[in-house]
C-alpha cells in the first residue's frame, strides 16, 4: 500500500483537514495520491495535489486521492493529480479512486487526464474547482477557503501557505551541560511575503497589528509568548503561537546528551542547541541505537525547542524498529523536533523520527531525508497505533524495498491512530499498500 500520506488507513483510523503535495510511485496493489488502503477507517476535508505513477505490474487499484477503499467513509475532499501508467496506456477513470467512496468529493479532469472515477466522486473542471460554489455543502466558514477564480480549496487551520517556524540561536553559555541561564535569539524562518508578530499575548494580523518581524527576537528570562502569522497574497493567515519557559526541564546539547536519554525513558528534555550526529560512534558500523524497543518504551517528554537533529544514520535492514526514537508508548509527547538529513534503512516499523508510535503524541515535528525499509517504513512514523500525529510534515524519498508494503510518506500505517494538519512532500516508492501521505 503507497500513498502520499499513509500506505494503509486501517481499523479505526481517522484523517481529518490534511493534505499532500508529493508524487506517488508504485507497482501493484494499492496506490493513492493520499491513502493507498482504506479499512474501516474514515478521511473528512483532505486533499492530494500530486501525481500518482504505477511503475510496473497490472494493477489497477490506483487514484488520484485513493487506491482502495474496503470499508469506510470519505467525504469533503478532493484531487487534482495525474493518474499515469508507466509503459502502458493511461487509464481514464481512476481520477479519484478506483472503487467507489461516499459522497461530495471532487476532483480536477483536466489536470488529472481522469475523465472518470469509482463512484461517490465528481469530476469538474479546473476553473470548476475554482469556484466556491462547485463544492456543494462544504464548509467555507470555519474549514474551507478559496480565493475565487484563483485557488483551489485550501484549508483555514492547516493552510498549505509559508508558516513562520521558530528557529534558535543561544547567547548565553551552560555550565556543566545544565542551564545556568539561558538567552534565546529567536528567528522567524518563512517564505511569507511578511511577518508579523506579538508578545503581550494578543494575536498578530497582517493589517499591521503586532511587530513587522525583521529581526532576531531576543528572549531572556521567565516564559514569553510569541504569536506570529505570515502573510502571503491569496491565503487566509493563522496565528502561530509559540511559548518558551526558561529554565526547566533537562537540557540536551551534545549527541551525548541524546544518547543518554535512553538510560532514564520517562524524563522531560529540551534541546538547547542543534545536534549533529555525524560524529562517532553514532556515524559508522549500524549507525545510531534507537532509543526504546519493544520491551523498553520512551514514556517522557522531548521538545526540540526549534532546534535541528541533523545526519541521523541507521543501517539494520534486518532490524525492527528503526527511528531516532525506536518504540513510544503512553504518555510519550514529541514536540517541535525537526529532523534533517535522516539516513534510515531498517526492516519494519522503520520511520525518521518514530519507528513505532503506540498511543504517544507527535506535535509540529518534521523529518527530511531518506528511509526504507520492508514493512510499516514512514518518512516520519513507521506505524502510528492509537497515536496523534499534529501539525507535522515529512518530506525526501521513502522506499519500500523488495516485498515491501504499507509505505507512506509521513507513516506507513496508521491502526486506530490520528493524522491532523499535517503533509508530505516528496517521493513514495513502494509494492503494495504505498501513500503519499
Amino acid at each position: 500500500d503507497v500513498g502520499g500520506l499513509v500506505g494503509e488507513l486501517s481499523y479505526g483510523g481517522i484523517i481529518i483537514e490534511s493534505f499532500a503535495t508529493g508524487s506517488v510511485f508504485g507497482s501493484d496493489f494499492y496506490v493513492g495520491g493520499f491513502v493507498g488502503n482504506m479499512i474501516f477507517s474514515s478521511i473528512q476535508d483532505s486533499y492530494s495535489l500530486g501525481d500518482v505513477t504505477r511503475l510496473s505490474g497490472t494493477s489497477t487499484n490506483f487514484g488520484g486521492f485513493l487506491g482502495y477503499i474496503s470499508s469506510g467513509t470519505i467525504t469533503n475532499c478532493y484531487s487534482k493529480g495525474r493518474v499515469i501508467y508507466a509503459g502502458a496506456t493511461n487509464p481514464t477513470n481512476r481520477g479519484f479512486s478506483s472503487s467507489s467512496v461516499s459522497a461530495n468529493n471532487y476532483w480536477d479532469t483536466q489536470t488529472s487526464l481522469q475523465p472518470t472515477s469509482g463512484t461517490g466522486a465528481t469530476g469538474k473542471t479546473t476553473a470548476q474547482m475554482k469556484t466556491q460554489s462547485t463544492f456543494t455543502d462544504w464548509d467555507f466558514d470555519t474549514i474551507w477557503a478559496i480565493e475565487e477564480g484563483e485557488s483551489y480549496p485550501y484549508l483555514i487551520s492547516n493552510p498549505q501557505t509559508p508558516i513562520p517556524r521558530p528557529t534558535h540561536s543561544v547567547v548565553s553559555n551552560y555550565v556543566s551541560g545544565i542551564q545556568n541561564y539561558l538567552s534565546l535569539d529567536i528567528i522567524l524562518s518563512s517564505g511569507a511575503d511578511e511577518t508579523y508578530y506579538t508578545i503581550n499575548g494578543t494575536d498578530p494580523t497582517c493589517s499591521g497589528t503586532g511587530t513587522l518581524y525583521s529581526s532576531a527576537i531576543t528572549i531572556t528570562t521567565g516564559t514569553t509568548t510569541i504569536k506570529a502569522t505570515g502573510c502571503k497574497s491569496g491565503f487566509s493567515n493563522r496565528v502561530y503561537t509559540f511559548t518558551y519557559a526558561l529554565p526547566e526541564p533537562i537540557m540536551i546539547l551534545t549527541a551525548d546528551d541524546l544518547n543518554n536519554i535512553r538510560n532514564d525513558l520517562s524524563g522531560f528534555y529540551i534541546l538547547g542547541a542543534d545536534i549533529d550526529l555525524n560524529v562517532n560512534p553514532y556515524n559508522t558500523g549500524q549507525g545510531w541505537e534507537p532509543i526504546g524497543n519493544n520491551s523498553t518504551h520512551f514514556t517522557g517528554s522531548l521538545d526540540g525547542g526549534g532546534y535541528t537533529i541533523s545526519n541521523l544514520y541507521i543501517n539494520r535492514p534486518t532490524t525492527y524498529y528503526q527511528g531516532l526514537f525506536g518504540y513510544t508508548n503512553y504518555g510519550a509527547s514529541i514536540n517541535n523536533v525537526k529532523l534533517d538529513n535522516v539516513n534510515l534503512i531498517g526492516r519494519q516499523y522503520v520511520g525518521g523520527l518514530v519507528g513505532y508510535n503506540y498511543n504517544g503524541t507527535i506535535t509540529n515535528s518534521s523529518s527530511s531525508g531518506s528511509v526504507s525499509g520492508t514493512i510499516e517504513i514512514g518518512g516520519l512514523i513507521g506505524s502510528n497505533y492509537n497515536g496523534t500525529i499534529t501539525n507535522s510534515y515529512s518530506k525526501g524519498i521513502i522506499t519500500g524495498m523488495a516485498g515491501s508494503q504499507k509505505i507512506g510518506g509521513i507513516a506507513g500505517n496508521c491502526n486506530y491512530g490520528k493524522i491532523e494538519f499535517s503533509y508530505f512532500d516528496g517521493n513514495v516508492i513502494g509494492d503494495s499498500y504505498v501513500g503519499g501521505g
